[in-house]
């Protein structure tokens, strides 16, 4: 969310208005065909409405490795915004 409070969209698209993300169910239906086989122990979730709430999540196994992925998402999430 920038200063003025409003959501900017790094990819395009409106923002404001609930809409479906093909990109992103499809995101989620990988990680969730994956869990069901039983290849992911743990999870940490981020998700960001249309209005611009955060909504975080983290359950199963934790790891240091986790950090460290975590660390390259905030990574990749502050250079997508500095590049808007």
């Amino acid at each position: 969310m920038t200063e003025d409070g409003k959501v900017h969209s790094l990819f395009g698209g409106p923002t404001g208005v609930p809409e479906v993300r093909p990109h992103v169910v499809e995101v989620l239906e990988e990680a969730l065909e994956r869990a069901r086989s039983g290849d992911v122990a743990g999870i940490a979730l981020v998700t960001l409405d249309p209005s611009g709430l955060v909504d975080w999540r983290l359950t199963g196994a934790i790891s240091f490795g986790m950090v460290g992925g975590l660390s390259c998402v905030h990574q990749q999430v502050v250079g997508d915004m500095n590049d808007a």
